[in-house]
């Protein structure tokens, strides 16, 4: 399935879309700057959520790819560090991420 993705800026956060070629949603995800500070210095870092896909449109790549594009804000916003609560820890471990709190 031929998809793009779309992405809409407000403030601070960015969601990402992927849509179909007739625009409709497929999957989706919200990227969030916040500022933390980390050893007496302050850092940007990037909240991950809202990331969901209808049952009918999973196993598409469509979740890489938004965070993929997730991980090309992160670089633009100058954020070493990326954190999100996942549904599984398993499913995103494949993403790069680690588990470091329940």
């Amino acid at each position: 399935m031929e998809f793009k993705l779309v992405s809409k800026k407000d403030g601070n956060s960015v969601r990402v879309n992927a849509v179909s070629e007739d625009g409709r949603g497929l999957s989706g995800g919200s990227f969030i700057i916040r500022k933390a500070h980390l050893n007496n210095r302050e850092v940007n870092f990037m909240l991950v959520g809202g990331i969901g896909t209808a049952p009918e449109n999973r196993r598409l790549g469509l979740v890489r790819s938004i965070l993929e594009e997730g991980n090309l804000i992160a670089d633009r916003e100058n954020c070493p560090i990326s954190v999100l609560h996942p549904f599984s820890f398993a499913y995103y471990r494949k993403f790069g991420y680690e588990r470091v709190s329940d």
